[in-house]
């Protein structure tokens, strides 16, 4: 099923003449977390370079980690700890992480960010802190990237000329809180 979905988002990309024609591939293949950001040659240029290097965020992980590991703590919601814990379970069945994994068996090196949970709309939504163990700070962005009137004025334009798409921006610009 995950290949058909790829393929229509690259038939849709093609059709409505988008110009990130990488978009569908770089969903299927995943982002890096650290060094160059991909570009999408739809937002405006904008260089923002990173502030640490890559050998750097390991260099000092293990002591970060060690710290991370001290702050660990429950939510103060049940519900919301417990609801945290199946959404990442379900992400490992999935392949998209590894884990749980025991503190003394992570790899030397290893970038641990600290996850918590927000409620949203009555759903558990898992929140990766990748600020505050520095990934973000390793990654460098060749564009401005924003969610808000540039992109909705991107989506209403192609709604307008295809039916299919209308349906889908629709649902898109619902399911935003802006």
């Amino acid at each position: 099923m995950e290949k058909k979905r790829a393929a229509l988002m690259r038939h849709l990309i093609k059709q409505e003449g988008y110009d990130d024609h990488t978009l569908a591939d770089d969903i299927v293949h995943g982002f890096s977390l650290v060094c160059d950001s991909p570009t999408s040659s739809v937002l405006p240029p904008k260089l923002v370079p990173a502030t640490i290097s890559k050998e750097d965020l390991h260099r000092h992980s293990d002591k970060a980690s060690k710290a991370l590991r001290y702050m660990t703590r429950s939510s103060g919601d049940d519900e919301l700890d417990k609801g945290l814990c199946t959404k990442t379970l379900a992400e490992v069945d999935k392949g998209w992480m590894r884990g749980p994994l025991p503190w003394d068996e992570l790899p030397v090196g290893a970038a641990v960010s600290r996850r918590f949970p927000l409620s949203q709309s009555g759903k558990v939504r898992p929140i990766d802190d990748l600020s505050q163990s520095q990934v973000n700070s390793t990654v460098n962005t060749f564009e401005f990237g924003r969610i808000g009137q540039l992109a909705l004025q991107d989506i209403t334009k192609h709604a307008y000329a295809n039916p299919f798409v209308a349906s889908l921006s629709e649902r898109l610009v619902n399911s935003l809180e802006l």
